[in-house]
């Protein structure tokens, strides 16, 4: 028994509740169906066949190669499916619950900026509240590269970079972007921004990765990064003078490595995650990346802070000088 059924899996055994009292399994007719043990069903699919969850919002039934039956959900990559202990099934897409076969579809409710883990379960989840409207501001929610370096200016932020005192100018974030635009920028260029922050720097990149392997932007002081990609790929970065202190991939704060991933018990502290071992072990759990740096740096940005004008890099580099440069 499993208790997902993950994106391109088909159903080959039963998918349990935690608490094993609900499956989606196949019934004698040889439907896809969520019932109990006394055989109480609460919901079945619309045709016998193999189930599956396929991409671009297909959960389908199968007969052979050919579909014959779609289950009316919204078009989502979803990457998952669970059964609850109250008989519904549950549709998730990098983590976070979408979409209930029972009731539709689950909106984000936002418990507050530093809301305990006892208000995250069933269809509430933390996503990017009015603290991070800032993120949003900049068009770049669903990909982007984040970094706070503490006791340095933009433009020492930049130098640090990699860039020239002629490549720094400015601009707002929307002039960048279409400079970038009209400069014809490739996928090695870096297009970045550094907001002064009081006495400390926020660099964004426009579609970019640079400084999730840059520990050395700390040197002297210390720096968070979040990065996430146009595929879901998501790194954090924690580093003081140029160390790496803590370094974790795809949200799991519990694997971290480097010298001193206990610099994250803390602030996970105050986010309500007492036990991040136990929470990392609930797929219905993700951790919000951006809180998380927003509490280890103790800067929290708003949207005030980033529609002025910045100051801002476009480098043009080879290949080549990037992997000098990482």
């Amino acid at each position: 028994m499993t208790e997902l059924l993950r994106q391109f899996e088909t159903l080959t055994e039963p998918v349990t509740s935690p608490s094993g009292e609900w499956a989606l399994r196949y019934n004698d007719e040889g439907r896809a169906e969520i019932s109990d043990r006394n055989g109480t069903a609460t919901w079945t699919a619309g045709a016998a066949g193999t189930l599956a969850l396929e991409p671009e919002g297909v959960f389908a039934v199968r007969e052979g190669d050919q579909v014959v039956w779609r289950a009316d959900l919204p078009k989502l990559r979803y990457s998952a499916m669970g059964v609850t202990d109250d008989g519904d099934g549950v549709i998730y897409h990098h983590g976070l619950p979408k979409y209930s076969l029972r009731h539709g579809p689950i909106e984000a409710v936002s418990p507050g900026d530093r809301a305990p883990l006892a208000e995250i379960h069933g269809s509430r989840f933390l996503e990017p509240g009015d603290g991070q409207g800032w993120l949003a501001t900049l068009q770049v929610a669903d990909a982007y590269c984040v970094t706070v370096i503490h006791d340095v200016d933009p433009d020492e932020a930049l130098r640090r970079f990699g860039a020239e005192d002629k490549e720094i100018s400015t601009a707002t974030w929307a002039q960048l972007g279409r400079r970038a635009s009209y400069e014809e920028t490739d996928s090695v260029s870096m297009v970045v921004a550094a907001f002064a922050l009081g006495r400390h720097t926020l660099l964004v990149e426009d579609n970019g990765w640079e400084a999730i392997g840059r520990p050395d932007l700390s040197r002297g002081t210390f720096a968070v990064t979040s990065y996430l990609g146009g595929h879901g790929v998501h790194q954090f970065l924690v580093s003081r003078d140029g160390e790496t202190l803590a370094n974790f991939m795809d949200y799991v704060a519990s694997e971290a490595d480097g010298a001193e991933p206990g610099v994250l018990t803390e602030a996970l502290a105050r986010m309500g995650i007492g036990d991040i071992e136990e929470f990392d072990s609930d797929d219905a759990n993700l951790l919000d990346d951006l809180e998380l740096l927003c509490q280890l740096t103790g800067v929290w940005p708003e949207v005030a802070d980033v529609t002025g004008p910045a100051r801002v890099a476009i480098l043009h580099r080879t290949v080549q000088q990037r992997l000098q440069d990482a």
